[in-house]
């Protein structure tokens, strides 16, 4: 070591000399190579009598402490040891493309709905670094995870009864040892200026189209500094198309849903001939659409793109599908403002 880093030798030599500690574990950072790390006992009666003694006043020497505890008897226990890195920049490196653009560990983020969307899209956000850094991460759902819930949902049977946020939550916490700024919060997410200003990136995942217009239309009330990125997805057609849409002030939610040649009465043109009311079922306090949780899959994955191209100094795009009934998807593309649109246009 002396040879290759004096900086180094000293201060090792220095520590176990000032420590006068039995066992110790020193971990060596070696430029361009894996981490070195030994398990070192020491037999401090040798050490006691040979250097201490009578002479503890004198002046300290680097090269003799080094000699000493280089001298036999000194080393009761010498062991190289392995070391596995479970650093922030190690568990992420293989979710990031681009890595000179940064992690979602630099972005306070809000999740809207932690139902089968949301649960999928909380675990891929976690494993680009969403609340693993000093930025938060925060789950809103005011609804229970049930039994009903299990076929179509990352969560497990363990998690019955609870609160679908805060479940959620702990559950990306127990996932990895960085994940400490994530917090499930078990209401609804209140569409309000002063708290939309408190995110960087806003993700609808509730698949509600009046949540997701008064999202568009609340976030124009605020300046483009402190305005948050919105992301809708959702489900259309009863399960027939993955969506995503990025607003980042050039288009809402109401323009997509405006344009006559892709939606009327807010049905996409391509189901319209589809009674999608009758493929729902409907009971006491409950409406739902079977359909594979494969759809679900896709969605969160279009969302997960999405939020990753915010880290990008521009979009490459800001609509994204994926059918699932068989019939052509749509290119990404950039839609614009639509005019007409009673959201943009107020």
């Amino acid at each position: 070591m002396k040879l290759v880093d004096y900086s180094a030798h000293a201060r090792t030599v220095t520590l176990l000399m000032a420590k006068r500690t039995k066992r110790h574990i020193l971990l060596f950072d070696v430029e361009g190579q894996d981490e070195l790390a030994v398990y070192l006992e020491l037999n401090l009666d040798v050490i006691g009598k040979r250097y201490f003694g009578r002479n503890a006043a004198r002046k300290r020497n680097i090269n003799n402490e080094a000699a000493l505890l280089g001298g036999k008897f000194v080393s009761a226990n010498f062991k190289r040891l392995g070391v596995t890195r479970a650093d922030r920049d190690t568990l992420l490196s293989r979710n990031q493309s681009r890595p000179d653009v940064g992690n979602l560990s630099q972005k306070r983020i809000a999740l809207i709905g932690c139902g089968t969307i949301g649960g999928y899209l909380a675990e891929l956000l976690l494993r680009s670094g969403a609340g693993c850094g000093e930025n938060y991460f925060h789950l809103y759902d005011n609804d229970s995870f049930k039994p009903h819930n299990f076929a179509r949902h990352s969560l497990t049977a363990h998690n019955f009864g609870l609160a679908k946020s805060i479940a959620l939550a702990n559950s990306l916490k127990e996932a990895v040892h960085i994940a400490q700024s994530i917090k499930g919060i078990d209401r609804q997410f209140p569409i309000q200026a002063d708290v939309l200003s408190k995110y960087d990136i806003v993700i609808d995942a509730t698949g509600r189209p009046p949540v997701s217009k008064r999202l568009a239309a609340v976030a124009r009330t605020l300046i483009a500094d402190i305005r948050p990125v919105l992301i809708h997805a959702f489900n259309d057609g009863n399960g027939r198309a993955s969506k995503v849409l990025v607003d980042d002030g050039r288009c809402c939610y109401g323009c997509m849903m405006a344009d006559p040649a892709v939606y009327r009465n807010n049905i996409d043109l391509r189901f319209e001939g589809i009674d999608l009311a009758k493929e729902k079922h409907i009971s006491c306090g409950s409406t739902y659409t079977p359909y594979d949780a494969a759809v679900s899959h896709i969605t969160a994955a279009l969302a997960q793109e999405a939020v990753l191209n915010t880290l990008e100094h521009t979009l490459p795009w800001n609509y994204s599908e994926h059918m699932l009934d068989g019939s052509r998807s749509k290119k990404p593309r950039t839609l614009k403002r639509f005019s007409g649109c009673n959201i943009c246009d107020e």
